[in-house]
């Protein structure tokens, strides 16, 4: 009986050594942030992959886009505007504008949100579907989309901080 108690305690214990093993040699999710300035709006953008070798599976971006910037994009009609001005024009067309910039992207309009401040616009978007990712930027298939490559690329690139 006592060599049936200690053969259980030894099983018992070799399972939780391999469960331990196979959770330690699961691979980390690898996960990055990249930000730059894009005449005077902010882009910041986070790369997700199931481990650093793998497809990058989400990109989230997020935009602060100041008034005076959108003004100046805007032209010579926006001009005269005020902040407030361009601030009420953009929320009162805002799920316009989300719907176009769904379309565009071939996402749902439920990937994008928006928030607006005193100076500033916040706009988050979510892409999750890394073909029509492909699509939109027009990167072919073959193309190397790995999270270490995009993140190489990122770091490479004038202008852009990664951590």
């Amino acid at each position: 009986m006592k060599s049936l108690r200690t053969l259980k305690r030894l099983g018992a214990a070799a399972l939780c050594a391999l469960m331990i093993a196979g959770c330690s040699s699961q691979p980390k999710e690898a996960k990055t942030s990249c930000s730059a300035d894009i005449d005077g709006m902010q882009m910041n953008f986070t790369l997700t992959a199931p481990d650093e070798n793998a497809e990058v599976s989400a990109i989230d971006f997020d935009f602060k886009l100041p008034y005076s910037a959108i003004r100046e994009r805007a032209g010579e009609q926006a001009a005269g505007l005020s902040d407030s001005q361009v601030k009420s024009l953009i929320e009162s067309q805002e799920d316009t504008y989300k719907s176009l910039i769904a379309s565009i992207l071939g996402i749902d309009a439920e990937n994008i949100t928006s928030k607006f401040n005193d100076d500033s616009m916040d706009m988050s978007i979510t892409l999750n579907d890394m073909e029509k990712l492909r699509s939109f930027f027009g990167i072919d298939e073959n193309e190397d989309m790995t999270y270490k490559t995009l993140v190489d690329d990122a770091k490479k690139t004038d202008g852009m901080t990664c951590d």
